[in-house]
């Protein structure tokens, strides 16, 4: 292969066969992008996936949640979650994103008039705001539907 250093060298059996990659596993979430008066309500990731960057709460959508009703409902949970309420959630869209091992089908919710209690990890930010804040490429392309 073009750029193996062990075919170049002649010295193939002295390295160890690479490992096979594993397909990254197919994850679906709903995503609740709360909004008021121009700002984004944002919670700091746990010690997980995306720990201690910012972004929306998402909640995965599992076989019971097929009708857009339900996943509806699942939106304004994952907002209850972190403590906000607000209207009736919107569908924006869905966004594709992967990562080396999750491959994510994310369905994104608005829901306007978005009120809950600032803390040390759930805030809510103008667009400028986040330049400064560390915010997943993940959030960006949800952020992007609306």
């Amino acid at each position: 292969a073009k750029g193996c250093e062990a075919l170049q060298s002649g010295d193939v059996s002295s390295f160890p066969v690479p490992k096979k990659k594993k397909k990254p596993k197919k994850v679906r979430l709903v995503a609740s992008i709360g909004t008021s008066k121009g700002r984004v309500w944002l919670q700091r990731g746990d010690k997980k996936l995306f720990g201690g960057l910012w972004g929306v709460p998402m909640l995965p959508i599992e076989e019971a949640d097929e009708a857009p009703a339900r996943r509806a409902a699942l939106a304004k949970s994952a907002l209850r979650q972190v403590g906000l309420v607000g209207r009736a959630p919107k569908s924006m869209g869905n966004i594709e994103h992967v990562l080396s091992h999750r491959h994510m089908f994310v369905e994104v919710f608005q829901t306007k008039a978005a009120r809950g209690e600032t803390s040390v990890d759930l805030r809510a930010v103008e667009s400028a705001e986040m330049e400064s804040l560390g915010v997943a490429t993940l959030t960006r392309k949800i952020l992007a539907l609306i």
